[in-house]
């Protein structure tokens, strides 16, 4: 591919969390041969880098420094700006004779230099072309206390480009949650260890573009403490995807049903059948209500189409018989004859790809299974863990763990940084885009994981590929506008992802 850069090269995959790198940060300096002070620098100099090399033209900084590390780090963009010819307005909350250790060291830097030290009241905030967040850095842990919100909330309404310091003032690097209020930067500039928090939840409301700078001691770190959260991209997972061998015939590529579609409801089963023939699937049988027979095949001739009144034995045994994965939920609805066709389903050991209303269904009658793959967004999440969609969204990573423990198999959940947990690991995806809310994305992200799995891609690393191929599709369908976007406009970009030997 040319102009849609999938390449990881740059990207260090695992994401921890900020007690993580508290506690471990230390012991890698000292491992790598480097002081707390001289890491301390060199996130200085990476900040201002990336500060240079985005904002070209602009050369006024606004540098809110708060009590911590991070607003010694603040300290040290301030000196190396003012070294650069840069104008510089520095901005201390609280008294700067508090600041201790490393921070201090930074501090008394800055004066030495000729820089001086503002209460926030005698700062010029108009005259600032770009405004240096280093109040609170990762340490927060619960609601902003004042003055530290009346801080944010004033450069949110500055309305100038922010950069972040390790992490937008406000924001919690361990869930992704706003604790009361966060700074909305244009930028982050990330240190040693990449936040899990930062890209999931609220997160990509607030960080931007993040740049990250392990600061040198990278491996000195990694190998104190290893972990099971990792940031994954298609180019991680697109060698599954090897080219068919010459003799390849429809029998050997996937035989996936797709089971739902309740009266009135046969757009989301056509959606997610012809998804999953788009990523590969050879023969997809959708079962539907025998009305839906004739509108689906309409539109998708290449589909086979049964009609069912009810779940009856012969066709549960059928299913069993034939399907190497089935897909159940789009369309279905919660009424008898969706509460039927789940109940046959489940009654097979098919692996199954579970979404939509069997998940609402599941909710209602709990169970676990080693061999399915559940894919509720938050408002099923909340349902299937009697809990609110505000308790799912605060603590992601939570959630989703609970649902996998509760339920079993493989659970991705939904949203801005879709998360992939077998229990073990966490995988978090980071594409995608607000095009995305619409009718029917859903079930092309379920005709996808069905599809992967039918042609042979373990479950997990199927879950995986399928919500990356899904958020990368959605990216490319995005080419002409966000707003507009329908599912079915990510079917070509679908078919191009599942062929990167083409590319």
């Amino acid at each position: 591919m040319t102009e849609f850069d999938v390449s990881p090269a740059s990207l260090p995959y695992k994401l921890y969390t900020p007690e993580q790198v508290r506690k471990y940060e230390p012991v890698a300096a000292q491992m790598a041969g480097a002081t707390l002070a001289a890491l301390m620098e060199r996130a200085g100099e990476a900040c201002f880098n990336a500060i240079k090399r985005r904002w070209l033209n602009k050369q006024r900084l606004l540098i809110l420094c708060g009590r911590g590390n991070n607003g010694g780090d603040g300290y040290v963009v301030a000196r190396l700006a003012r070294q650069h010819s840069f104008g510089v307005q520095l901005i201390q909350v609280g008294d700067p004779n508090t600041l201790s250790g490393e921070a201090a060291q930074a501090r008394d830097k800055w004066l030495q230099s000729g820089g001086q030290i503002l209460p926030f009241d005698e700062a010029n905030l108009e005259q600032a072309d770009i405004i240096v967040d280093a109040l609170l850095g990762t340490g927060l842990n619960r609601p902003v206390e004042a003055p530290f919100d009346y801080m944010i909330e004033v450069i949110n309404q500055l309305g100038k480009p922010v950069c972040a310091v390790d992490i937008p003032s406000g924001l919690c690097g361990t869930t992704g949650k706003v604790l009361g209020t966060a700074v909305r930067a244009e930028m982050t500039v990330s240190f040693v260890a990449r936040k899990q928090g930062m890209y999931t939840g609220r997160a990509p409301d607030f960080v931007g573009d993040i740049e990250f700078d392990e600061l040198g001691i990278r491996q000195a770190f990694q190998a104190q403490i290893d972990s099971h959260v990792e940031q994954v991209r298609y180019a991680n997972f697109k060698h599954f995807l090897r080219a068919r061998q010459r003799t390849y015939h429809k029998g050997m590529c996937g035989k996936v049903y797709v089971v739902g579609g309740d009266l009135g409801m046969p757009g989301a089963i056509r959606l997610a059948a012809e998804a999953c023939q788009r990523a590969g699937a050879a023969i997809v049988t959708v079962i539907s209500r025998p009305e839906h027979i004739g509108p689906i095949l309409s539109h998708r001739p290449e589909l086979i189409v049964s009609g069912a009144q009810t779940a009856s034995p012969t066709l549960r045994q059928t299913i069993a018989d034939v399907a190497k994965v089935i897909v159940v939920g789009p369309g279905m609805g919660t009424e008898n004859w969706g509460q039927s066709m789940f109940s046959m389903v489940r009654e097979t050991d098919v692996p199954l790809v579970v979404d939509a209303d069997a998940l609402n269904i599941l909710a209602d009658s709990p169970s676990f299974r080693d061999n399915w793959i559940l894919t509720p967004h938050p408002g099923e999440a909340a349902r299937l863990l009697d809990m609110t969609i505000e308790d799912v969204e605060l603590d992601r990573f939570a959630a989703a763990s609970a649902l996998q423990k509760k339920y079993g198999g493989i659970v991705i959940l939904k949203g801005a940084g879709t998360l992939v947990t077998d229990g073990e690991y966490m995988r978090v995806c980071r594409v995608g885009n607000p095009g995305m809310a619409s009718g029917g994305m859903g079930d092309i992200l379920s005709g996808i994981i069905g599809s992967l799995l039918a042609q042979g891609i373990p479950a997990f690393e199927a879950a995986c590929l399928a919500v990356c191929i899904h958020g990368d599709a959605a990216d490319l369908a995005a080419e002409f506008g966000e707003r507009g976007m329908l599912a079915s406009d990510l079917y070509p970009h679908v078919r191009r992802l599942v062929n990167p030997s083409n590319d």
